[in-house]
């Protein structure tokens, strides 16, 4: 099952975000990822009394890696700062990450300044492998086969809109160097995932329908955008080298409507999704 630990009830107080067992304190972790697959995790936790567990070795940072898609999981533990590879063989689009700092033995008898009035005078005792702290979860995306500049398939991927920031439509973010992002509803990134797995028929169409609209829009973008910073990204090189190749020239300068350049660098897609419904289902019914 999708990891939520967030949500978890404990019988013990848990240093995290919102849930008030500790008056002032807190658990963060910093992240930096390259997208592809080296992630540096930084962690940061202010309560000298947890940082006194783990300077004894009776507690450890660690991190709760997971990825629906492929149901790889992994827990590491770690110092307050480490780097870290994961095998995108493993994964697929994008991984959740979770921070924690977990009893490595049994601990008795634990007090904090920082505690809630709740917890004066109840003993509290951690057993070894018990959450002491937990972070926020976090998602970060993973592209695979970035090389699109020597490929045929489009400079997109696809993730779903981060937490509290979900919208109707598909938005776009051109500030990447190397693709493309396509954001889509949890719903509708989660449908998606379905339909590759268990009705692959018909994924070209899907992508089709994610992917046209999402290069239209990118190549009006590239037109009446006057930064020239996005020439240099990868993303922007491989649309101009494909034009090129199909001999429509610059996207910038040709003559042709964004419509009919879409059309092009998508080898005219109308019908190959007609084709693609059809033989799935529309000339059986026709016979």
């Amino acid at each position: 099952m999708f990891m939520r630990i967030n949500n978890r009830l404990f019988p013990y107080p848990v240093l995290r975000k919102e849930y008030g067992d500790y008056l002032s304190t807190a658990y963060s972790i910093d992240i930096t990822s390259d997208l592809k697959n080296k992630i540096k995790f930084v962690f940061n936790c202010t309560n000298e009394s947890v940082n006194k567990l783990i300077k004894e070795n009776k507690a450890s940072f660690a991190i709760h890696i997971e990825c629906k898609h492929t149901y790889y999981r992994e827990l590491l533990t770690a110092k307050n700062t480490f780097e870290y590879t994961i095998n995108d063989s493993k994964v697929e689009n994008i991984i959740e990450v979770c921070a924690l700092i977990l009893a490595t033995q049994k601990i008795v008898d634990f007090i904090s300044d920082d505690l809630d009035d709740l917890y004066k005078g109840i003993s509290i005792t951690f057993e070894r492998g018990d959450i002491i702290a937990l972070g926020e979860q976090i998602k970060i995306p993973i592209i695979k086969d970035k090389d699109f500049l020597k490929k045929n398939r489009p400079p997109f991927y696809i993730i779903p809109y981060s937490e509290g920031m979900e919208q109707e439509y598909i938005s776009l973010n051109f500030k990447e160097d190397d693709q493309i992002g396509i954001s889509l509803k949890e719903e509708d990134y989660a449908k998606l995932n379905l339909i590759q797995q268990n009705s692959p028929q018909y994924i070209n169409t899907i992508h089709s329908a994610i992917y046209f609209p999402a290069l239209l829009m990118t190549i009006q973008e590239m037109r009446d955008n006057s930064d020239i910073t996005l020439e240099d990204k990868k993303w922007y090189i491989a649309i101009e080298d494909k034009a090129k190749e199909l001999g429509i020239g610059s996207i910038k300068t040709n003559t042709k409507t964004t419509l009919e350049v879409a059309q092009i660098l998508f080898k005219y897609p109308i019908s190959r999704w007609l084709k693609e419904i059809g033989k799935s289902g529309g000339e059986d019914n026709n016979g």
